[in-house]
């Protein structure tokens, strides 16, 4: 009697753990993409209650898997690449198959986050080989992507076009609106970089339609920007510049902050282009702002060399200057190598315009 009684009791006695535990996790989960530096918290709160317990073996590598998900957000690739190994490792010992193609996608993000492609793709390769061998399609449909992605930032354009059309056919075949929405942006940019402009806009036009239907505001922003980029690059800006103020107007309902930035930005090289320099200079200062007040180091600097950029067609080559030196700084003081560039070239061309200003006067 009395074994039989402590039997009955044993599961109610860890109960309240394991709820603790999977109430942590589901909680960092939510915290993860709004605030990761929590979720990490959150996650280290897990693995500590956890700690070797052989009977929660699969919540530990959850929430390894999450802290590690959670570290890539926070842009600490190198720890995030390192947790990410250990909760591979353990989904292996667990033979959960559809867990260790998400830690190695997962682990291809990361390497990727670290511009460390060819690992990054080799990730990405073995993800995708499991996922197509359990039937996952959606996950299929996401490496795919991935996969499109790093083959766009190496300039492999053929690759990130075939890899960006396979995820679509994919989402195509599932019925995944929103991710065929995506995957026809992404085509779309990958048309605009290879200079076909008219392919690249009804790409988005179609994203455009689809993210209406289903009434996804951020992406409907989002492909307004691309028509409104595809427009400028034909050449039609007073077009570019009516659907980058569509554009704005969404992000500012949504109080999305950098995207308004980015948004004012786009309005103010249109208008540069337009010829319309103090409304140019108005809509750079006005993003300068923004970017300043939420510490988007790297968009400060682009509207810097922005402003310097109008400052230059209005003949004010010494405050173009100066707008050049701080954009420089910034970019020294963040390691923004292609930006240092960028400052170091339009310098340049101010000098060669104020010389020849001088010469001819």
């Amino acid at each position: 009697m009395p074994d039989g009684s402590g039997w009955e009791r044993a599961p109610q006695a860890t109960q309240p753990v394991e709820e603790k535990i999977q109430a942590r996790l589901a909680l960092a989960k939510e915290f993860k993409a709004k605030a990761p530096k929590r979720a990490v918290e959150l996650a280290d709160e897990v693995l500590t209650r956890i700690g070797e317990r052989d009977d929660l073996a699969k919540e530990k590598a959850d929430a390894t898997f999450l802290k590690g998900e959670a570290l890539r957000l926070t842009s600490d690739f190198r720890n995030a690449i390192a947790t990410l190994q250990i909760a591979l490792a353990l989904f292996e010992t667990l033979n959960d198959a559809p867990s260790v193609a998400d830690a190695l996608n997962e682990l291809g993000n990361a390497h990727y986050g670290l511009g460390d492609c060819s690992n990054a793709i080799a990730f990405y390769e073995r993800s995708l080989a499991i996922k197509e061998k359990i039937g996952d399609k959606r996950g299929s449909a996401t490496v795919l992507n991935n996969l499109g992605n790093v083959c766009y930032s190496l300039a492999d354009y053929a690759r990130a076009l075939r890899r960006y059309q396979q995820s679509l056919a994919i989402k195509e075949e599932i019925g995944d609106k929103r991710g065929i929405a995506n995957s026809l942006g992404n085509i779309g940019i990958v048309y605009h970089n290879l200079a076909d402009y008219c392919s690249a806009l009804e790409c988005y036009r179609r994203s455009l339609l689809i993210r209406q239907e289903i009434g996804d505001e951020p992406g409907i922003a989002m492909s307004l920007g691309n028509i409104g980029i595809a427009y400028s690059s034909l050449g039609e800006h007073s077009n570019a510049l009516s659907e980058y103020h569509r554009c704005l107007a969404i992000f500012e309902k949504l109080n999305d902050k950098r995207s308004v930035a980015m948004s004012l930005g786009n309005i103010g090289s249109a208008y540069k282009r337009l010829a319309d320099y103090a409304s140019a200079m108005d809509s750079h200062r006005r993003s300068l702002a923004i970017k300043e007040e939420i510490g988007d180091k790297q968009g400060i600097a682009h509207s810097l060399l922005n402003l310097g950029d109008v400052c230059v067609s209005l003949g004010r080559f010494s405050e173009a200057s100066e707008f050049f030196e701080r954009a420089l700084s910034q970019a020294v003081q963040i390691g923004a190598k292609r930006i240092e560039a960028e400052c170091c070239l339009e310098m340049g061309r101010c000098f060669g315009k104020r010389r020849a200003l001088e010469r001819n006067s």
